[in-house]
């Protein structure tokens, strides 16, 4: 019998490739967005209902209405919430980020508390904004661990990260409350191929200002494959000894000119621009990790930059196409 599995913020870049895999996989999945008649959003998801074994049934849930996913909860077997806005400039931090993170967060695990008999377990989609402080750096002076906490950020400094960080306590909190099985997610900054042809990530929008020719805005020096942190996502559900925090990314940290070299060697007719150097150092090389060349807790490799950068610039070029975030 296929499992059955909910997937929050559905057409989101990482709801999208989640979906696509439990789909190959022969799930039942149910995916929540907050408009099912929105086709710029739900044709690719439905496009993969078509091409793959599993079954997707798109339903229409709001991350600040209470009680609004219980009914898509109720029955399922692993709950995947990766719904969640990733906004660096936003004028309202609160409003644009604090309150969906936390409150959103809250709404949803709530629903898998009144389930919590049949649901075998909640996977959070958290963030490394959620662990790595930007003046102190790691807890133990090197590298990150599940022990560590942004406690830096504030909502007038780094506010993604403080919404990231809030809403993963929020989970946690819920979780010990009610006595259901958490596994939270905690992935860099994820780059790859994009299931939708129409995307507002900000990882797609970074790829997109690159092959412009624009210098990158807001590209991170740790980054992972959107496949792999999808995967992560699925092996932590269906592993029973997964649990607590997992951190994934690649083990070292890159500068911009790595992954422009990357770049102007796959698409030489692009104008694109060399990127900055800066310090490359081992930033992610802690035990609890899916970052590393051998397999690791979560049992999987990780996919080389080498092969995620061309494949998701292609991927972003041509009938790609975006709105303003708002």
């Amino acid at each position: 019998m296929a499992y059955t599995a909910v997937v929050t913020g559905a057409s989101g870049y990482l709801g999208g490739e989640v979906i696509h895999q439990l789909l190959a996989k022969g799930y039942n999945v149910r995916g929540t967005v907050t408009n099912v008649e929105d086709r710029r959003k739900t044709a690719p998801l439905l496009a993969l209902r078509r091409a793959l074994p599993g079954k997707l049934t798109l339903t229409e849930a709001d991350l600040f209405e209470p009680g609004s996913f219980d009914d898509v909860v109720k029955g399922a077997d692993f709950v995947y919430h990766t719904a969640s806005n990733v906004i660096f400039d936003s004028p309202n931090p609160e409003r644009d980020l604090i309150d969906p993170a936390v409150k959103g967060t809250d709404n949803v695990l709530r629903s898998v508390a009144k389930n919590r008999k049949t649901v075998k377990r909640a996977i959070l989609s958290s963030s490394v904004a959620a662990m790595e402080k930007k003046i102190a750096g790691p807890k133990n002076g090197k590298l990150y661990t599940e022990e560590d906490w942004n406690d830096e950020a504030t909502i007038d400094k780094f506010p993604y990260h403080l919404s990231k960080t809030l809403a993963e306590q929020r989970a946690w909190e819920l979780a010990e409350q009610f006595k259901f099985d958490l596994v939270a997610i905690n992935p860099v900054m994820m780059l790859g191929p994009v299931v939708s042809a129409y995307g507002t990530s900000n990882s797609i929008m970074e790829m997109k200002y690159a092959l412009e020719g624009n210098q990158f805005k807001t590209l991170s020096n740790k980054l992972c494959d959107i496949r792999d942190g999808a995967r992560a996502h699925i092996l932590a559900a269906e592993r029973e000894d997964a649990d607590g925090r997992y951190l994934v990314g690649l083990k070292g940290t890159v500068d911009h000119r790595y992954v422009t070299n990357i770049l102007q060697k796959r698409f030489p007719e692009f104008e694109i621009y060399t990127g900055r150097e800066g310090p490359c150092i081992d930033l992610l090389d802690i035990t609890k990790i899916t970052g590393t060349e051998e397999p690791n807790q979560l049992g999987m490799g990780m996919i080389p930059l080498e092969e995620t950068v061309p494949r998701y610039s292609w991927s972003v070029h041509g009938e790609w196409r975006s709105e303003p975030a708002h």
